[in-house]
């Protein structure tokens, strides 16, 4: 099996995407499991099949939970309803990806990151 995605509480749309943002950082098989991507990117690079694979089986279940997430947003009117969610989850999920697989720069502290990361993002995103 892959990598089980925790779902959404449902308590507020912020709650939640700090939540999954903070998952994704903190939780020690999740690091290792960026460490492994890291490797693995080359040949995503190199092979469509790859791609695709790792689309559909890894990062396409874990978009769809954030993806919930920001669509329930929109409709209780947490967020704009000329929302564009698919922007919004790669403006969430880069930033972590980068930071999780590179220290892309080392200056920004994992405390508060999916608070900062999750609060900046909403604050373009809000009603």
């Amino acid at each position: 099996g892959g990598v089980q995605v925790r779902g959404a509480a449902g308590e507020s749309v912020r709650d939640d995407l700090v939540m999954l943002v903070h998952t994704a950082r903190n939780n020690p098989s999740m690091r290792k499991y960026g460490k492994a991507t890291a490797c693995l990117v080359p040949e995503m690079v190199r092979s469509p099949d790859m791609h695709r694979v790792y689309q559909a089986g890894v990062v396409e279940p874990r978009r769809n939970v954030m993806r919930q997430v920001l669509l329930r947003g929109v409709e209780n009117g947490e967020l704009r309803a000329d929302l564009d969610v698919e922007m919004t989850l790669l403006m969430l999920s880069g930033p972590s990806l980068v930071q999780n697989m590179l220290n892309w720069h080392p200056g920004v502290p994992d405390q508060g990151f999916a608070e900062a990361l999750v609060d900046a993002v909403l604050r373009g995103a809000a009603a």
